[in-house]
């Protein structure tokens, strides 16, 4: 005679209550750590991107390209250095100096905060308006926040009276104040300083034409920061950089070209940060022909002494080498003592505050 097997006794209410509550709670821990990670992904992603060599057009009287100054040693270097000479100017005067090991940790914090506000790579062209003005024009690629950065953005324009959105296909065109115009290109900010040079360059960078023509006529090389201008903005960077005090016109407030410039063709340049204290310049400028380069060098060699004369009182010492070269002279400044001319460019903003605090 088989013996009968007894049915398993009935699991209590109160536990069948406690696993259902167990896996109630794992789902919401799942769900909870996914809406995490995706609102962390929608905070810190900046979506899709588009190469900021396409913004220049044929006519651009200008371009200058910046790369990833992050992931750059040299780059990375000077602005440890900046982010340390500003902390300790916040310490101030008479107040206790914290351990080295602190320090160095406020340091590294602080540079990867200000780095990941430094765009991936960035392009700046002068576009031509109706009258043949140049205007600037930007297009940056951020590292994230830009979801965010374009949330807040759009809800302070909608606020302000004077402000007004357009729209360019499905892109918003935030028209902040006066000519200035902002629109995120999805993940691309895009900064117009002309209304009507913002569409086309929208254009451009959906349409992403690369290589771009503008490309071609940079100085070759790894670079920090490489570009070059045509004869009016070449000629107007070289007269505020080698003739400070030239006066200005006073109908179009732009500098006075001195007549040997009235043949520049164009103006190509390149920087490399190499360290902290080092970095590397190149200049070419072309000109109609090789007479008017003759005729035009000795007149650069006398400015550009000048400048490492006013740039030596400010702790920067640089080597100058020209040449050349049948239309073109190509100038390559080594410098030396970036932080340290940084260094006293900050503590000569500091002096007049301490001086002012002081009884």
């Amino acid at each position: 005679m088989t013996p009968s097997t007894s049915a398993p006794a009935p699991r209590p209410v109160w536990g069948r209550v406690v696993i259902g509550c167990a896996v109630l709670g794992g789902l919401l821990i799942v769900g909870g750590a996914v809406a995490f990670i995706l609102g962390m992904y929608w905070l810190t992603s900046p979506g899709r991107q588009y190469a900021t060599s396409a913004l220049a057009s044929p006519q651009s009287h200008g371009v200058i390209r910046v790369n990833d100054l992050a992931a750059d040693p040299g780059a990375r270097a000077l602005l440890t250095a900046f982010v340390k000479r500003v902390q300790e100017a916040g310490q101030g005067p008479g107040q206790p100096q914290l351990p080295a090991w602190i320090r160095n940790l406020q340091a590294h914090q602080a540079r990867q905060g200000v780095s990941q506000w430094l765009p991936r790579e960035a392009t700046v062209s002068l576009e031509p308006d109706d009258e043949g003005v140049p205007r600037i024009v930007l297009a940056a690629n951020l590292r994230g926040f830009v979801r965010p950065i374009r949330l807040a953005l759009t809800q302070a324009t909608k606020s302000d009276r004077k402000a007004r959105i357009t729209r360019h296909g499905d892109h918003e065109i935030l028209n902040v104040s006066g000519d200035v115009a902002v629109c995120f290109l999805d993940g691309t900010l895009v900064v117009s300083y002309h209304p009507k040079a913002m569409a086309p360059a929208l254009d451009r960078l959906a349409a992403g034409s690369l290589p771009s023509p503008a490309d071609a006529r940079t100085l070759p090389g790894p670079w920090d920061a490489t570009g070059w201008l045509g004869p009016d903005a070449g000629a107007g960077l070289l007269i505020h950089l080698l003739e400070p005090g030239a006066e200005e016109d006073e109908e179009s407030s732009q500098p006075q070209v001195d007549p040997v410039l009235e043949t520049l063709r164009e103006v190509r340049f390149g920087i490399d940060v190499e360290s902290a204290e080092d970095g590397r310049v190149v200049a070419e400028m072309a000109f109609a022909n090789a007479t008017d380069a003759a005729d035009t060098q000795p007149w650069l060699a006398d400015r550009v002494a000048r400048l490492r004369e006013r740039m030596e009182a400010s702790g920067l010492s640089s080597t100058v080498t020209d040449s050349l070269d049948g239309d073109r002279i190509r100038y390559e400044v080594r410098l030396n003592g970036l932080a340290t001319a940084l260094d006293r460019v900050m503590q000569a903003r500091e002096h007049p505050r301490r001086r002012r605090s002081e009884p």
